[in-house]
């Protein structure tokens, strides 16, 4: 949670970076914050209990007097993308596919990176067996890599076989697949 509230108040300095500081802070009444639930919503609320205090002292120093802070944790990815689409609410926490589904009524003012995979082979051999063993260690990214698994199925396993011979999976090969 540390990192998340130190993401957040990152995420209020780039907001305040490009305004003017005025001899008489900016008054808001209330700021609000959804989280989409990617833990549980108390664990959410509990790990910023603090935030609403930070943001607002940061906000003053950056000429912004706010009343009341307001943090909460949608019901599901969609509410908090809608909530943001319909100015429900003032800031969101969005991963990449609910962005994609919100982005015409939403603007992005901030990524976080996380620590990218070990391995980050275009290659599907690469990934396969102990020896190419992928840990979360990698070098700080801004993205997800997506991989497809074969079940230990029948047809997963020819379908492994063929990619760790280094055949090209086609559609028709795919397409048979469940």
């Amino acid at each position: 949670m540390k990192k998340t509230l130190a993401l957040m108040l990152a995420a209020l300095l780039c907001l305040t970076a490009v305004s003017a500081l005025a001899a008489e802070p900016v008054k808001m009444d209330k700021l609000t914050f959804e989280f989409v639930p990617s833990k549980e919503a108390d664990v959410i609320i509990q790990g910023t209990q603090n935030l609403p205090e930070l943001v607002k002292a940061e906000m003053l120093k950056n000429g912004y007097d706010i009343g009341e802070v307001v943090i909460s944790v949608g019901t599901d990815y969609n509410a908090t993308g809608e909530a943001m689409a319909t100015g429900a609410i003032d800031v969101g926490w969005l991963p990449g596919g609910t962005y994609a589904l919100y982005s015409k009524e939403v603007d992005v003012i901030l990524t976080a990176t996380r620590n990218g995979l070990s391995n980050d082979s275009t290659n599907p051999v690469d990934w396969n067996g102990e020896a190419n063993k992928t840990l979360k260690d990698g070098p700080q990214v801004t993205f997800y890599r997506s991989l497809i698994y074969a079940a230990p199925s029948p047809y997963g396993k020819e379908l492994a076989a063929k990619v760790n011979a280094g055949e090209k999976l086609t559609w028709e090969d795919l397409d048979k697949a469940s």
